[in-house]
């Protein structure tokens, strides 16, 4: 978690620094700052889904590599043209990874024809599901030297959900909306409402979690040849 994370943030990126190459610089792609000083997100029904999901596949294409846990935030410009990129994750090596391989397509990205007109003057967040998951498998890192309180660490700073859902090999995904008025959540509390919610089905439970104000990331598809 970014607060889990953030007393050894500083200390870890310098001696990355130090042992970074000097072909790319990662610190020409910036760390994003909070959700309220970016561009907002395409209102809901903007865009065309089909258009907007395949630019999105052509961004992450090479603004994520495979496996990272980093979010990738795309600014745009009044064309929809890509404007500016910053990276956020909890842990500062994926992070600094992350920031590397912006910097080196930087070129190229700018390069992209324009996305879909509903992106003008908004943004789009890049690899949500992997940085989500990468963000909670930090968060039990920092959390597994409290010994039997790891449950309680993981709680306190936990603000996610994690379900499982029948014929899915990965869990499904509750994290607090990605806006700047997004509503104060609590996952301790939400999960007590509706963990009984209707024999413990998925469905019930998934509509109960989402109705209190948390959005559902599935599984992205893996790539062909590999399960769901």
């Amino acid at each position: 978690m970014r607060r889990l994370a953030s007393a050894l943030a500083l200390g870890a990126l310098a001696a990355l620094a130090a042992c970074a190459g000097v072909e790319v610089d990662p610190n020409e792609t910036p760390l994003c700052g909070p959700v309220a000083s970016l561009p907002p997100l395409p209102d809901a029904g903007a865009c065309d889904g089909q258009a907007l999901d395949a630019y999105a596949s052509q961004l992450s294409d090479r603004a994520v590599t495979r496996m990272s846990g980093a979010l990738v935030r795309v600014a745009f410009d009044d064309a929809a043209r890509v404007g500016s990129l910053c990276v956020a994750a909890s842990n500062p090596r994926v992070a600094w990874d992350a920031r590397r391989h912006v910097a080196a397509q930087r070129d190229a990205l700018a390069q992209l024809a324009p996305g879909p007109a509903c992106l003008a003057g908004r943004r789009l967040d890049l690899n949500r599901y992997q940085a989500a998951l990468a963000e909670i498998d930090y968060a039990g890192f920092l959390c597994s030297g409290q010994g039997r309180d790891f449950e309680g660490c993981m709680e306190q700073h936990g603000d996610w959900i994690q379900r499982d859902r029948p014929g899915w090999t990965r869990p499904f995904l509750f994290v607090a909306p990605e806006l700047a008025d997004a509503p104060d959540l609590d996952a301790s509390d939400t999960v007590d409402r509706c963990w009984r919610t209707e024999n413990h089905q998925f469905d019930p439970q998934a509509a109960c979690i989402v109705a209190a104000g948390w959005e559902m990331i599935a599984p992205p598809p893996r790539q062909v040849g590999r399960s769901k």
